[in-house]
């Protein structure tokens, strides 16, 4: 199982938006020329992770492979570990505060 982000997905797509499933990624091309500002590296480096992870799995001998599910979630509910300044965090309190 991975932990992937929204943004592995769902960057670059035109209305209307499609059902996301495993045909759907962001758009590399987008990203790559918005570099490495603080959302176009995060969803980059998302979208490049996860398809280095379906790559690798597909790539695997059929002896070796494995099952392989990923879940992309849009926003991140919980304790956080890092304090603060991380974009669920920012969204969680901007709704809290009323500063949305």
């Amino acid at each position: 199982m991975i932990t992937s982000s929204r943004a592995a997905i769902s960057f670059g797509h035109e209305p209307p938006y499609p059902v996301y499933d495993e045909n759907n990624w962001s758009d590399i091309e987008v990203l790559t020329k918005a570099g490495v500002s603080y959302a176009g590296g995060y969803m980059l480096s998302k979208t490049l992770a996860e398809k280095a992870a379906w790559d690798f799995q597909r790539d695997l001998p059929a002896a070796n492979r494995f099952e392989l599910a990923s879940v992309n979630p849009c926003l991140v509910v919980g304790p956080a570990f890092v304090g603060s300044g991380f974009t669920s965090g920012n969204i969680l309190e901007s709704w809290m505060t009323g500063n949305n």
